[in-house]
């Protein structure tokens, strides 16, 4: 059911939306999400059918600010549907007349849902620092396209210069399709990719993020050729073995030709606003594969030192030598250092190894450049060290004693035998006489 309602404030619009919730039997919202349009009177009818579409997969409040500023007083007219034609979620249109216009957050603010993600959507004239306008600042997400300027390439170029986590643009939703084709196309063994060509109308910012995309992941250089249309038309990948393309010259099927001549047939249609819009808020955390898409367009496109970076680097790491630490077990070497030479944290069986094992080393080295140079003192012997030696010196007391015996019973044997001999004598002095 719609409602209208003239010269209002934002107070007003809240409670509306709630009676009519009640009235339909609905107490909680079951909403997901915040989703908030800044558009103009020219392109909110096609961006309101578009989120529409999208609340059917993302139940949300869909908030559609359109500014129409002028000398007049400054006044809020609001019209909203709650379940009706517009789908399941809750649709306002806000237009903000006067100086109104000028302070879009101050009326959004009360009508955001609480507790849930907020995401804003500029169909048309997007602010050059989304994350800094005052709309953009209670997002989690800020979409913006570049399509429908006059110059889509130096849109792009804003995008780039005013980059902040949680921005993305239609742009780059529009290649999703032909990122995931050529993706599953690479999946397949292939030979070595040399360089890449991205063919599509002119002035056409889709297909440099491609490119930038292809260029960042396969790290050679990829260049973006012009053709007829529509969008994009082909993707061409020189390899070692031939070539390997993707092409779509009518905008609806698409030919996917590998290096040895076998063709596939895949449907690789352009897409409405309302698909793209749906994709889009499926993901509310920032996206990394973007960033990486824009800093390769700033960098530039198709330039003959892509990846040589990458591979110089892993030269250098492959040449230097194994860092110094701890070893596996925990056992105590020299501390690890980082590049600056501050030493990094240790884990905990690193730091009961230094303190059960090297204690008594660090205790007795030097710590000096200077005391290096002096002697090294003699340890002090050990409790242990004491008792091994006592008990060395009493096994060698019986050996000493037992090699002196021999010594003192040589004079008794030579007594012996003196005293044997003087009996031979008188047995040889008896035997003239008889």
């Amino acid at each position: 059911m719609s409602q209208l309602l003239e010269n209002t404030t934002s107070a007003d619009v809240s409670n509306a939306i709630n009676v009519e919730r009640h009235k339909m039997g609905a107490t909680a919202t079951g909403m997901v999400l915040t989703f908030i349009i800044v558009t103009d009177e020219l392109h909110q009818s096609e961006a309101t059918r578009a989120a529409t579409f999208a609340a059917n997969q993302h139940p949300c409040r869909i908030i559609v600010v359109i500014p129409r500023p002028g000398r007049g007083k400054p006044q809020l007219d609001a019209e909203l549907w709650v379940g009706d034609r517009e789908g399941l979620g809750e649709t306002v249109k806000l237009r903000l007349k006067g100086p109104l216009a000028h302070h879009e957050a101050s009326v959004v603010l009360p009508l955001l849902l609480p507790d849930t993600p907020v995401v804003v959507w500029w169909p048309a004239n997007a602010p050059k620092v989304p994350a800094e306008d005052p709309v953009g600042r209670l997002a989690n997400r800020r979409v913006t396209d570049t399509a429908p300027h006059n110059r889509p390439l130096t849109a792009l170029e804003n995008r780039i210069a005013s980059y902040h986590a949680g921005d993305t643009d239609l742009a780059w939703t529009r290649t999703t399709p032909w990122r995931s084709m050529l993706a599953t196309a690479l999946d397949e063994p292939h030979a070595d990719i040399t360089s890449g060509t991205v063919a599509s109308e002119r002035n056409n910012a889709s297909a440099r993020l491609l490119a930038g995309w292809l260029q960042s992941k396969l790290q050679v250089p990829v260049k973006v050729r012009n053709s007829r249309g529509p969008g994009v038309t082909s993707v061409t990948l020189e390899t070692t073995d031939g070539p390997i393309e993707l092409a779509r010259p009518d905008g609806e099927m698409a030919t996917l030709t590998r290096s040895r001549g076998v063709t596939r047939k895949i449907p690789l249609a352009r897409r409405e606003m309302r698909d793209l819009v749906a994709e889009e808020l499926r993901r509310l955390d920032a996206d990394e594969i973007y960033a990486e898409a824009l800093a390769e367009v700033a960098a530039g496109l198709g330039r003959d030192d892509v990846g040589k970076k990458n591979r110089r680097g892993a030269a250098q790491r492959s040449r230097k030598k194994p860092a110094r630490g701890y070893g596996p077990m925990g056992t105590a070497n020299r501390p690890r250092r980082s590049s600056k030479g501050t030493s990094l944290p240790m884990t905990p069986s690193e730091e009961e190894a230094k303190s059960g094992t090297s204690h008594a080393s660090t205790e007795s080295t030097p710590t000096s450049a200077s005391s290096t140079k002096k002697s090294t003192p003699k340890k002090p012997s050990t409790p242990k060290q004491t008792a091994t030696k006592k008990a060395t010196t009493k096994r060698a007391a019986p050996k000493k004693a037992a090699a002196s015996k021999p010594a003192a019973k040589q004079p008794a044997s030579k007594k012996a035998s003196a005293t044997k001999a003087p009996a031979k004598k008188r047995t040889a002095r008896k035997s003239p006489a008889k």
